[in-house]
């Protein structure tokens, strides 16, 4: 079951890498289906442009583009790194920090950077300044 877990999560992010990567020159570009459908971007519009910024080196243009998602992009890599070594230790570490159980602050905490994120990259879209 171990194994089967980490070919899943490796097959994964190769593709979510490849799908950032050469995003631009496949032929179904990513789209939000929520922008499309009310023309107002939700919180993670922007993020594929984030972190394609980010893997060019752009760093201030990709938190200007989608903050949250360059937060994503840091946080992701982490976590591999923590299932890798999970994997090669035999150990349940990694599974350990996401099983336990959420305080409401931190809830709270995590949902207000989510709407402040939102309201950033509404205010993008429409030319809104702060």
């Amino acid at each position: 079951m171990r194994k089967c877990k980490a070919l899943f999560a490796s097959i994964t992010l190769i593709v979510a890498i490849l799908w950032v990567w050469m995003g631009e020159h496949l032929p179904i570009r990513p789209f939000c289906v929520f922008y499309k459908i009310t023309g107002i971007p939700c919180p993670g519009c922007g993020g594929t442009r984030a972190a394609r910024l980010l893997l060019s080196g752009d760093f201030t243009a990709a938190i200007l583009m989608n903050p949250l998602s360059v937060l994503i992009c840091i946080i992701i890599p982490i976590m591999t790194l923590l299932f890798c070594y999970d994997m090669i230790k035999g150990t349940d570490y990694l599974s350990t920090i996401l099983k336990k159980k959420w305080n409401k602050t931190a809830f709270i905490v995590v949902i207000l950077i989510i709407i402040i994120n939102w309201f950033w990259t509404i205010c993008k879209e429409f030319d809104i300044s702060l």
